[in-house]
Formats: structure tokens, sequence, C-alpha cells
């Protein structure tokens, strides 16, 4: 069965073929619902993921943990997200996106809700570990969607579904509060959010929608991906994309984790340094969008990560400097401009020969590569706020990094742009 917008087969009399009905329309509608589920998962995964953090003094105290205990429970769900972000990206590309996200969903949701059941240390660090092999599928799945569904439209479709990933942060940061006000029970939450993620399991299994990976049953050839695997890992333009991603990416959540403690030191009260510091995702949430959508009408998507690059710099560093009004303003813009620039990172894939045939195994490499910014640059902070005590030196060193983007990506010889299609 063919409808604008999507293609699927279900077998006479099915599930699939009798839900299939309720969505035929002429005008493509299926695939922007299609993208309502994608931005669903990309808000559960932040959603399950930051609202852990907020709970870590209830849960240390509970089962008698220490910081460093709390820090590997933390970080073995960074850890799995990361390994498993190029694993669950072949998987996609090979069976195809929607079966893909179908296990990785249920897998999200189960281990998310037994969180909540954690006797001791050993088992919620097992159970973190496993949510973070789930968590790792969303975006080289989501980047397979958009592939299929929105050719024509994919920095608007990647911005949309990102946009998920802010909301996610937004709704941790107001629940989890007004949750412990109610039930004072970290257990509780967990399982709330636990069960919340088995809904957006059980929503994805309903959906009729089939996707053909490249062993599909239309005449590709059996052993073409691991060729395909080699030839895009020897595309240059792969590792220079990945390393960009780690000075977006990396910087962007090294901001989210530090700008608080900078702020106090700085004289802020913790509530104003926590209101300031949400002005990042709130960034995030306007950027994904509205530069994903000029991304395909410029069609430079590589000028515009170099602009956005530069103009991040600037706008990093003046967090150390401003007051009022204008640090309030900055720090939006900084995660406005960091963030966009990831949002064109994530499509960039979908520009190349090379990458678009494996679209989930491109950006599951890009992506993984990126959170390693992400584990490695909140040392660096630390390191530097520990030999100097000084916001102005924690912010111009990740200024300067973020500068070097656009030096990065000036070793692309071609044109990134929407007419390589």
């Amino acid at each position: 069965m063919n409808i604008k917008g999507f293609s699927f087969s279900a077998e006479p009399g099915s599930m699939d073929e009798l839900l299939s009905f309720a969505w035929i329309d002429v005008n493509g509608f299926y695939r922007w619902f299609l993208l309502v589920f994608a931005f669903v998962a990309a808000f559960t995964l932040h959603l399950l993921f930051f609202s852990f953090s907020l709970l870590i003094p209830a849960v240390m105290t509970d089962l008698g943990l220490s910081h460093i205990q709390m820090s590997m429970v933390i970080s073995i769900c960074v850890f799995a997200i990361i390994i498993f972000r190029l694993v669950w990206g072949y998987i996609s590309d090979l069976i195809g996106f929607s079966t893909a996200m179908k296990a990785a969903l249920l897998i999200t949701g189960i281990f998310s809700l037994l969180r909540g059941f954690s006797p001791s240390y050993e088992f919620l660090l097992l159970y973190q570990f496993l949510l973070g092999v789930g968590l790792g599928a969303i975006i080289p799945c989501l980047s397979n969607l958009v592939k299929n569904h929105f050719p024509e439209k994919s920095g608007l479709a990647t911005g949309l579904y990102v946009s998920g990933f802010p909301f996610g942060e937004i709704a941790s940061f107001i629940l989890v509060p007004l949750l412990m006000d109610v039930y004072g029970d970290w257990r509780v939450i967990l399982k709330f959010f636990g069960f919340w993620g088995l809904v957006v399991a059980l929503l994805w299994f309903l959906l009729p929608v089939k996707t053909r990976g490249i062993n599909g049953d239309k005449g590709e050839e059996r052993g073409f991906e691991r060729e395909a695997v080699i030839k895009l890992f020897r595309f240059k333009e792969t590792w220079i994309l990945a390393f960009s991603c780690i000075f977006t990416m990396g910087i962007y959540d090294t901001l989210c984790t530090w700008v608080p403690y900078i702020l106090e030191l700085r004289g802020f009260s913790p509530e104003v340094s926590g209101f300031i510091t949400s002005m990042l995702p709130i960034g995030f949430l306007l950027s994904s969008p509205a530069i994903g959508f000029l991304s395909d009408k410029t069609g430079s998507r590589k000028n515009l990560v170099s602009i956005l690059s530069l103009l991040s710099g600037p706008l990093t560093l003046s967090i150390s400097l401003l007051q009022g009004f204008p640090l309030w303003t900055t720090t939006l813009l900084t995660g406005f401009c960091l963030t966009g620039a990831m949002t064109i990172i994530f499509v960039m894939p979908l520009d190349f020969p090379e990458t678009r045939k494996l679209t989930g195994t491109a950006l599951g490499f890009i992506s993984s590569i990126g959170n390693i910014g992400t584990l490695l640059l909140p040392l660096i902070v630390g390191s530097i706020l520990d030999a100097t005590h000084s916001p102005l030196v924690t912010t111009l060193t990740l200024g300067l990094t973020v500068e070097t983007i656009p030096l990065i990506l000036s070793i692309l010889k071609r044109r990134i742009s929407t007419s390589t299609r």
C-alpha cells in the first residue's frame, strides 16, 4: 500500500492493514503524525535521563551510596548510549527504523520502570546500563525516519523531532520537584516515568508502518552492508562531522552542567542561577525547528554551522561578563546557536551519497563521538575551576574551543547543501 509521504506493506486482514485505513491521506498527513511520535521519543529520552539527576540526593540517602558510586550510576548510562548508538544505527539500517525503534523503546520502558524497584546499588547500576542501551537507539533510528519520509524537508523534520530533547529537559525540571513534594519517594517518580516509557513503546507498536532495511526483499545484495560500512568510515566527512559534534553537543551539555555553579561563583543565588541556566534548553527549543527550516531554504548547511559556531564563542564568554537582562538574553542565544549548529550536523549525513545509504550508522557514530565531549569537557572545566577559580577563564576556554568548528569544516572540499540529494 502506498500513501503519499510513506509506504508499507501489510498482510491482508492483519491489524496493520486495518489500522492503515484510518490514516490514508493524499496530502501526506501520516508522515507528520509519525514525526509527532519521533518528537515524543526524543522527549522521552531526555525526560528519563535528566529526571534521574534531580533525584541524586534522595537516591544516595536511601541506598547509602557514595559520590563515586553515584557518578558511576550516571556515567554508565551515558557510556551505554555512546556504545550502542552505533550498534542501533547499523541495526536500523539493516532491518528498518520502525522495527529497531519498537525493540529499543520496549527495552527503555522496561528498565526505566525497573529502576524504581532497585533494591541495591548493583541492581540500579545494571538497570541504568540497560536503560542506556535502549536510549542509544533514538537519534540514529529517527534519522532514518527523516530519510525515508522527509527527503525534501530533512532540515525541518530533524529540527522538529530534535526539539523534543529540550522539552524533555524542561519537563523533568518541572515535574520532578512537584512529584517529590507530593510523594516524597524517588522510587515512585522513577516508576511513574518508567510507566510513561512503556506507554510510548506501546504506541510505537501500534503504528502501522513497515520499513525495509538494506537487506530488504527488493533486490538489495546480501553482504552489501559490509562494503557500505567500510566505505562510510573511510569517508573523511564522517569524521569531520563527528569531531564538529564534540564541540557543539559537548559544550552545550557542559554548559548545562556547570553554568549554575559558574553563576553562583559570580554571586548569583542558586534560584536565579537555575532560572538563567534554563535559558539554554529554551534556546535549544527555539533553534532546532527554525535553523532546520532555514538550512533547507538556504541550501548551505556548512556555512550555517560555521556562522552559528562563530557566534557561540563570544556568547559563551559573555556568561561570565554580563549582568541582568543582557545575561539572560546571551545565555538563551548561546543555547540557540550551539544547538542550531548541532541540529544541522544531524542533517548533514543525509546530504552525501556515501552516508545517506547508511544514515543510521553514520549518525549513530557521529552522535557517539559527540557524547565523548559530554564526558570529557565537564572534567576539563572542573580542572580549570580547581586551578583558577575563575569563571572568565572557564568560559573563555569553552568559547575558544567552539570557534574551532569553522576550521574543522573548512577541510570539506565539497559544498554541503540540499542540492546533493
